[in-house]
């Protein structure tokens, strides 16, 4: 729009004569001005046209950029979706850079993920080299944090790669597992042994316990440092045991057994002296090792209340009868026994048993008589033994020469002398010697003789 030069209404560019007055127009201007907007539409269609080039440049440089980025990341992993063993912390730092330079969110995050896995990989791959030999036993400058970071980066993966996770988790889980025996090891050894001197609660058994369980800690070394601690406190067991041992030593077997009573005693609910006395300690060989026996006076019988056993140390440890060690009475009979208690345990005296013995006693007269099986027949008298049989005749007649009789096995030996005799086929004179055994069974007597029974 521009003015009319005599009116100054507004009139288009083009007009020649104005509208309102009739007044004639600078021609030669209005034509500058529309060469002025023509040039202006040229100028904006230009700039539109560059904006966009601009824009489908970028866009393929996007195209380009993303490109790129997937094939980096994708290279970083094999067929299987493991990561390549050439792929390293700086490879990893030169993708990811590439990677940050994708415009498109989306496809930026996807493969951001794909870098955390690969950096998870990475960090399994070489934690694992940095604790485990080629054997798989652990170094012994392995620390909780490592394994810490090597499980993070496992779980990382689990989700995205459950082969990687299970080739690697039992590498992991023995690592693990060596390190926490070794830790665990060291301290108990360290709540046992404290500089120099063990406590209280060191025994030989608690220390060959130790010494098994480090001998099964696969790295030298650490078994090594282990094992010059043990080493130590098995020199202050052997210096506790002897004197310990003197302890014992300087005991009769009448007064450790007398501690062991009043030990128990003073353990137990029993406070009845005339029940006491029907207890007593029984031990074959040395009275470190018995048994605590009970007498019950109604039946006169015997029976088992539980066993003990007794250390160099005097530490006493007791099994019920049904083999329950009860830990109640875990004590020592040298520091918890005084001899105020050991006077007060009444004396135990077996009562006297009067055995009834049915067995008969057998006598050198008890073998005279008739004797027979199936059909053989033997006679004993004074003078005289006959074995015979019964249906021809035929027998060995013999003077008793000698004969004498053991009463711990009822048996009697007889020396007899047989005289030549056609009738039974004795060509000449003879002497034989003969055994019988008698004996009772369910009220009936017979003799043996040569593995046979014989009745009367």
């Amino acid at each position: 729009m521009k003015k009319c030069s005599k009116c100054k209404k507004k009139i288009s560019d083009d007009t020649i004569i104005c509208n309102f007055c009739g007044e004639q127009q600078d021609i030669s201007r209005s034509g500058r001005a529309l060469k002025k907007n023509k040039k202006k539409t040229l100028i904006i269609s230009l700039c539109f046209v560059g904006l966009l080039v601009i824009l489908a440049g970028g866009f393929l440089y996007m195209q380009h950029q993303n490109e790129v980025a997937k094939k980096d990341v994708a290279a970083l992993f094999d067929s299987d979706n493991l990561l390549k063993e050439d792929v390293t912390s700086d490879k990893l730092a030169m993708v990811n850079r590439t990677v940050s330079k994708v415009i498109n969110p989306q496809v930026k995050k996807s493969l951001q993920e794909d870098l955390i896995t690969a950096t998870s990989m990475l960090n399994v791959n070489e934690g694992l080299k940095a604790i485990l030999n080629d054997e798989n036993i652990i170094n012994e400058k392995v620390t909780t944090k490592q394994l810490n970071d090597i499980k993070d980066s496992l779980d990382k993966v689990k989700s995205v790669s459950k082969k990687f996770y299970a080739d690697n988790i039992k590498s992991y889980s023995s690592a693990q597992q060596q390190y926490n025996e070794y830790i665990k090891l060291v301290k108990e050894i360290e709540a046992l042994y404290k500089n120099t001197n063990i406590n209280e609660d060191t025994s030989r058994a608690i220390y060959e316990k130790l010494m098994s369980r480090n001998e099964k800690i696969k790295n030298d070394s650490l078994k090594k440092n282990l094992a010059t601690k043990l080493t130590g406190i098995e020199k202050e067991l052997l210096k506790s045991e002897e004197e310990a041992r003197k302890n014992i030593i300087n005991l009769s077997e009448v007064e450790i057994v007398n501690r062991v009573k009043a030990y128990y005693f003073s353990q137990t609910d029993i406070t009845d002296d005339s029940v006491k006395v029907n207890y007593s300690v029984a031990y074959s060989g040395s009275p470190s090792n018995g048994d605590i026996m009970y007498l019950n006076p109604l039946t006169n019988t015997s029976s088992v209340e539980g066993s003990y056993t007794l250390t160099n140390r005097g530490d006493f440890k007791y099994t019920d009868a049904t083999g329950n060690v009860l830990p109640e009475y875990n004590g020592n009979i040298f520091d918890d026994v005084s001899q105020e208690m050991i006077d007060a345990i009444p004396e135990f005296v077996p009562p006297s048993e009067e055995t009834i013995d049915d067995t008969p006693e057998f006598t050198q007269s008890s073998f005279m008589g008739d004797w027979t099986s199936e059909n053989l027949i033997i006679s004993i008298t004074e003078s005289e033994v006959v074995m015979g049989k019964q249906q021809s005749g035929s027998a060995v007649f013999g003077h008793i020469v000698e004969q004498s009789f053991d009463g711990n096995t009822n048996t009697l030996s007889i020396s007899a002398y047989e005289e030549a005799n056609r009738l039974n086929g004795a060509s000449k004179d003879r002497e034989f010697n003969v055994q019988f055994v008698i004996k009772q069974n369910e009220g009936e007597t017979y003799i043996e003789y040569q593995g046979k029974k014989f009745q009367q």
